[in-house]
């Protein structure tokens, strides 16, 4: 088996841990959440936050290395043909990806943390909010995760 064998099933393993896990954090874990009493909710996504979090990040990081390996240098941010093009879509969406994936782990999630209210207690206009902007931001991201793996099947 050739390295470039195993780096791509390795690039590819770690995009569908990554997307795959927005998918089902998104479509099926947070809806679910509801069937949870109110003071068992931020226990249980407090400890998935944190347990996807780090794979996330370290999917990104495997991502990028992986990548990096995987494309051909004269094909990195040209848009002369369809593949160029193609690579640089989803090479832009990444980039967007890790940006709302920063702003998700750096800004919004200590606010929720630090905010969240105890049992009993109404949540502050800040922990709403944060709420409301983390939701908006996982699906934008999920929604980039699903155009990148577009963009890959049109090349």
């Amino acid at each position: 088996m050739s390295g470039f064998v195993i780096n791509n099933f390795i690039h590819l393993l770690t995009a569908v841990i990554w997307i795959g896990g927005m998918i089902y954090t998104n479509i099926v874990f947070m809806p679910s959440l509801s069937v949870i009493e109110p003071s068992q909710r931020g226990a249980m996504l407090g400890a998935v936050a944190k347990r996807f979090t780090i794979v996330s990040w370290t999917s990104m990081l495997v991502l990028l290395v992986s990548g990096f390996f995987k494309t051909p240098e004269e094909m990195l941010f040209t848009t002369s043909n369809s593949y160029g093009l193609m690579i640089t879509i989803k090479h832009i969406m990444f980039l967007a990806m890790i940006v709302f994936g920063a702003l998700i782990t750096f800004k919004f999630a200590p606010v929720l943390r630090k905010g969240a209210p105890r049992p009993g207690e109404k949540p502050s206009a800040e922990f709403l909010d944060a709420q409301k902007k983390l939701k908006i931001l996982s699906t934008t991201n999920m929604i980039l995760g699903i155009g990148v793996l577009l963009a890959v099947s049109l090349y």
